[in-house]
């Protein structure tokens, strides 16, 4: 499956099924924003896979939820301003 062209974020990105999400989603092509409150889980994440992006925070926070959308955004046009990817957070 090719997901270029495709923003996804995936909360509980540092470890379990969203961790595995959030690979097989950057290895099909899609910018990934791993959404996760453990650090060191999402350092080991873009340890694994450079391309993916993160954001530490959490989903019960509405403004963290805000922000990693936000982010998400920011992601999406420097890919498509740029043929290299932004360096993670």
């Amino acid at each position: 499956m090719d997901l270029k062209q495709t923003q996804v974020i995936v909360t509980g990105a540092a470890s379990g099924l969203g961790r595995c999400f959030a690979l097989n989603f950057a290895q099909a092509g899609a910018s990934v924003l791993a959404f996760d409150m453990n650090e060191e889980g999402l350092h080991a994440l873009v340890a694994e896979q450079p391309a993916i992006k993160t954001f530490k925070g959490s989903v019960a926070n509405e403004n963290d939820v805000k922000s990693a959308v936000a982010a998400c955004k920011g992601i999406s046009a420097a890919s498509t301003a740029s043929s290299t990817t932004p360096e993670s957070s």
